[in-house]
């Protein structure tokens, strides 16, 4: 599962402790956000090197089935919005990824398909670059369920349903 929180509503990120946040995002607007439904996705984050030292190169690449109007909207709205996501992987672990001084940004990449067996449906890539690994997340309140595909507050001025 995998929650988008615009970062400019993004008030504070409790420090970890031992690599893990334990408590909830405090938000401008608590329901300024969106939960989307995906059936793949992969988290990647190679460390890099440059002269001020090392680096992580933050991927998150997910898979959104079918291109609907909404999904389309969705798209459109995060396109040069800077977002800080909490992602639930295969396993059960539940990372934070991206923080309000290094955000991660939207790429998008439709395809419909030529054929019946084609996938129909958006691949979306969110990027950063982070001097720290992403944090693992405890707080239970961030954890979007996995069927919900927009949040009701999602609306406020941020996508219009």
């Amino acid at each position: 599962s995998l929650r988008i929180i615009p970062a400019y509503n993004v008030r504070s990120i409790a420090q970890p402790v031992r690599h893990v946040v334990e408590q909830a995002i405090l938000l401008w607007q608590e329901d300024h956000y969106a939960d989307v439904y995906f059936t793949t996705g992969g988290y990647s984050e190679p460390m890099a090197q440059q002269a001020a030292g090392e680096y992580f190169k933050q991927t998150l690449d997910i898979y959104v089935p079918k291109d609907t109007p909404e999904v389309a909207y969705l798209v459109s709205q995060l396109t040069g919005v800077p977002v800080i996501l909490i992602y639930t992987d295969g396993n059960g672990y539940t990372k934070l990824v991206g923080s309000i001084q290094a955000p991660l940004l939207l790429s998008s990449d439709l395809n419909t398909g030529d054929e019946s067996q084609d996938k129909n449906g958006h691949k979306l890539t969110f990027r950063a670059e982070s001097v720290h690994k992403a944090y693992f997340y405890s707080a239970q309140d961030g954890i979007p369920p996995p069927q919900k595909m927009y949040s009701k507050g999602f609306s406020l001025g941020f996508l219009q349903l």
